[in-house]
């Protein structure tokens, strides 16, 4: 018995030596390719798609998609590619999803601004902030603030936009109090001093610690007539302006925005 199931054995292991040899024998016959090509889109038919050059029996897939990406537009590619072997058999075709990103660097040709509620894109105010450079983290002080912005809390978003038309995310710039005093109790609530109030041919900003501050000069009837940004104890030019009251509005880098009425005689 145990010579009838090694015989069973030792034929089983022949067949098994000769299946393996056989694979092996097969692999080594596999003829190599010799043609490789791609299409982006639409496929123009075997044979007629663009040529890779330069591959070898398993070309690298990785080599073979940067150099091509150049040619790529910006967006969603359908990229498909196949190789041929020595006996002009086809391989299956092999697809791809490419996104390619527009990387190019374009200078920002425009910022806007809005307070608390966005109306869409190309909507808003951009006065100072015309200028690309500006710093929009400091948004609060080149953003204009309408005389009708009520007092209480308000938030200011800023976007920017590119010379390819391209808009950036709306970012948060700052939330910021809006407060009303009087000229009397100006510099005890707000360390700036403003004066003289009464003021004929100027008047004299003196800003707390030298903090940056947004001045700007309205009428009653909510007309700009002054605006400036400053840094230091400034003396404004006030001739042109006509007797009768104006609304100070001053911007802190403190996040605050005060308003006062000032008189010129």
């Amino acid at each position: 018995m145990l010579t009838s199931a090694h015989a069973v054995m030792t034929k089983a292991m022949k067949k098994l030596t000769f299946i393996l040899l056989l694979l092996v024998s097969i692999a080594q016959a596999q003829p190599n390719i010799t043609q490789m090509e791609y299409f982006i889109g639409t496929d123009p038919g075997f044979s007629s798609a663009m040529q890779i050059t330069g591959f070898t029996s398993q070309p690298d897939i990785n080599n073979f998609i940067n150099s091509i990406t150049p040619s790529l537009n910006p967006g969603i590619n359908y990229l498909g590619y196949r190789s041929k072997d020595a006996n002009n058999v086809w391989s299956h075709t092999n697809f791809l999803t490419l996104y390619v990103v527009d990387s190019t660097q374009r200078k920002i040709a425009e910022v806007e601004y809005f307070w608390d509620v966005d109306s869409g894109f190309n909507a808003h105010s951009d006065t100072l902030f015309a200028n690309p450079i500006a710093d929009i983290t400091n948004g609060i002080l080149y953003a204009d603030v309408p005389i009708n912005l009520g007092l209480g809390t308000h938030i200011l978003f800023a976007r920017s936009k590119d010379t390819k038309g391209r808009w950036s995310h709306t970012n948060y710039v700052d939330s910021v109090i809006v407060t009303a005093t009087a000229i009397s109790e100006f510099i005890n609530q707000t360390g700036i001093n403003v004066y003289p109030n009464p003021f004929s041919d100027n008047i004299t900003i003196e800003p707390n610690n030298n903090e940056t501050l947004r001045v700007t000069v309205y009428t009653i009837e909510g007309k700009k007539v002054m605006d400036k940004v400053i840094n230091q104890t400034s003396k404004l030019e006030t001739q042109t302006l006509s007797s009768g009251a104006y609304i100070l509005s001053i911007v802190t880098d403190k996040k605050r925005i005060y308003r006062t009425t000032i008189i010129k005689d």
